[in-house]
């Protein structure tokens, strides 16, 4: 564990490093060789955000997820370079879950001025420091609660008990939580929170686990309306990879490398415009296709792909077959259909003003009115309705294949992925 020197923090950083915590979920598994984290940020803010941190003398370096409001960061989930994670949730929802406020430092601990989590990581290594951490300090920081787990598989998730914080270890190779205490097991209006049975459910009994698992979990856990799943993100904490998905969109992800990122340095990322809408077409999953040739068909915004297609569900040596699009500028950009209605709308207009404008005053209310009502978040993409061909001839017969398709991002080098498909070739 490494030690504060000072705790000095002026009003900006305090901002900047302050954890909240919005109605999610958040789970882990060990088996094997394997430690696997994932977490659904449920929030009507949809500006997400990545910030890495490189380490200093007294700070291991870190990335933080989360989002960015009013200039502030509020960070709720995030990792360091010693293979500690953690992943916050709130435990109150209005009138239904209220706020607590009879918590206080009823045994006069040091108070730590704020968030403990941020503490943690950037000074320790496992679930134990974490929770020496926990036991030493008192926060005045307590609208959730939260899942440290460390590459060793050990979790626990802290919490505000009665009069002291309490730590409650994972019993089996799998932990989950939502929103409500976990502490409090006889309250079933909590305990039957079906994110959390669901959660639960799909984790036990598996004899192995992956990326993928927990990419479906999060999937059927997710929360569309008026507070939507806008951040979902898998952990592979002895690997270091971190693979994030926007906006309850799983057929595309990103994927970085905590090692790899802290090596470039302190970096801020607004992850929304690193998506490109990415959907697999053809073949689909589990489809028979004939060898002779094969059609690979996508939709996507970018302009330049790489296609994989292996034999291997890791795509061990398999080469990259670029591939450009083929939709021109003035149709991507949908540029024409200005040029060319411009004329038309204006001297329809022009004819008709008055009966044209008590329309568009109509639409504005029907679909004002139904927003409000329906309290639903739209997407912030439309689906791509761009396709992508890339014909392969000549593949092995009555084979097993997998492939994907990655998008060659414009800026930093960050590209997107597709999820993987597999499909068999006939006789």
């Amino acid at each position: 564990m490494r030690k504060h020197i000072s705790i000095p923090i002026i009003s900006a950083v305090i901002l900047t490093v302050y954890v909240t915590t919005m109605a999610s979920t958040a789970f882990m598994a060990a088996k094997g060789s394997k430690v696997l984290t994932g977490r659904n940020g449920d929030s009507d803010n949809l500006n997400v955000i990545m910030h890495v941190l490189p380490s200093s003398d007294v700070k291991y370096g870190r990335i933080y997820l989360g989002s960015e409001d009013r200039g502030g960061f509020y960070y709720t989930t995030g990792m360091n370079d010693q293979g500690l994670w953690y992943g916050s949730t709130s435990l109150y929802d209005g009138a239904a879950l209220p706020e607590r406020h009879d918590i206080k430092n009823h045994d006069n601990k040091p108070t730590w001025p704020y968030e403990l989590t941020v503490k943690v990581i950037e000074e320790c290594t496992t679930v134990d420091e974490a929770i020496e951490i926990y036991s030493t300090y008192f926060t005045p920081y307590w609208n959730g609660h939260t899942l440290f787990v460390d590459n060793n598989g050990n979790s626990v998730i802290v919490e505000y008990g009665e009069k002291d914080v309490v730590f409650i270890r994972r019993k089996n190779y799998y932990q989950a939580m939502s929103n409500f205490p976990n502490a409090d097991t006889l309250n079933a209006r909590w305990y039957n929170c079906y994110r959390y049975k669901t959660a639960e459910s799909m984790l036990a009994g598996r004899q192995e686990i992956s990326t993928d698992l927990f990419r479906i979990i999060c999937d059927a856990v997710h929360q569309e309306g008026s507070s939507p799943t806008s951040l979902s993100t898998v952990y592979d904490v002895i690997q270091g990879n971190l693979y994030i998905y926007y906006f309850y969109c799983y057929d595309e992800h990103l994927i970085f490398n905590l090692n790899e990122k802290l090596a470039k340095g302190e970096n801020y990322y607004k992850l929304p415009e690193y998506f490109n809408q990415i959907k697999l077409r053809y073949p689909i999953k589990g489809e028979h296709v004939n060898p002779s040739s094969v059609n690979f068909t996508w939709n996507g915004n970018a302009d330049n792909y790489n296609l994989y297609y292996s034999t291997n569900p890791n795509f061990i040596g398999a080469e990259p077959i670029m591939s450009k699009s083929t939709e021109s500028p003035w149709k991507k950009s949908y540029s024409f259909l200005y040029l060319l209605l411009g004329p038309l709308v204006y001297a329809a207009i022009s004819r008709h003003r008055k009966k044209i404008i008590l329309l568009i005053i109509g639409f504005i209310a029907v679909n004002f009115y139904i927003s409000c009502e329906m309290g639903t978040i739209s997407s912030p993409f439309a689906p791509s309705t761009i396709e992508h061909h890339k014909t392969i001839e000549n593949l092995q017969p009555d084979t097993l294949y997998y492939w994907k398709v990655v998008a060659i991002g414009t800026e930093e080098g960050i590209n997107s992925e597709s999820i993987m498909h597999k499909f068999k070739t006939t006789n």
